[in-house]
């Protein structure tokens, strides 16, 4: 079926044109929406009732996939989706599609080299930065293969919650979003970053948390 889809729909516009917004605007849907989308939704609701700053046009979202036929067309209906509702307001989405170059299990060769490429364009892409810039990144780690998932946790590890924080949300969890990030400012003894963690209230947006505040995000 989906791959009919993209014979007929190869950028997913009419996917897009199908989407309910009902799903997106009534909270209590967020079940009905992809989890990719449902995690965005809540992110969106923490960040417009917790820190007071809705995303917006000093936003930008990049939707990183892999390099095979389904990834590319389901990466291609979310964007549409995002971009002709205007789900998330006036977020940039210029350069919003990433593709990571043979980015395919199917291949071990090719997959390993893919990782291994996508490090430094990580490094390329979300740069570290001083307390002048501000710039804050939220990776969503609600999906992918195992491997990015946790190329990208440890690419948080590194630059701490200064900058960076991970959000992920799990079918099992119904619908509350983990929040986590690790602070190198107070480690433990064995040096290591402590870990702060918490979830989102998917209905209110409100942060519950014993070591995260909403000032540090």
């Amino acid at each position: 079926m989906t791959l009919k889809a993209q014979i007929d729909d190869p950028e997913g516009e009419t996917f897009a044109e199908r989407f309910d917004e009902v799903s997106w605007n009534n909270l209590d849907r967020l079940r009905d929406l992809p989890a990719e989308l449902a995690s965005l939704r809540v992110i969106q609701t923490f960040c417009k009732n917790n820190i007071k700053k809705p995303l917006g046009v000093n936003d930008k979202l990049l939707l990183l996939y892999a390099d095979n036929d389904n990834a590319i067309f389901c990466a291609k209906v979310l964007y549409q989706v995002l971009k002709s509702h205007e789900l998330l307001g006036g977020v940039d989405m210029a350069d919003s599609l990433w593709k990571v170059e043979e980015l395919d299990p199917k291949d071990t060769k090719k997959f390993v080299k893919s990782i291994e490429k996508l490090w430094p364009e990580l490094i390329k892409r979300m740069p570290w930065q001083n307390e002048d810039v501000g710039v804050k990144y939220y990776l969503n780690l609600t999906g992918g293969y195992k491997s990015t998932v946790m190329l990208l946790a440890c690419f948080a590890y590194l630059k701490g919650t200064e900058d960076t924080h991970i959000f992920y949300l799990n079918e099992e969890s119904g619908k509350d979003v983990l929040i986590l990030g690790f602070d190198p400012s107070n480690p433990l003894d064995e040096g290591l970053s402590t870990l702060k963690i918490g979830s989102i209230n998917p209905d209110t947006g409100d942060l519950i948390s014993d070591s995260l505040t909403p000032d540090e995000l």
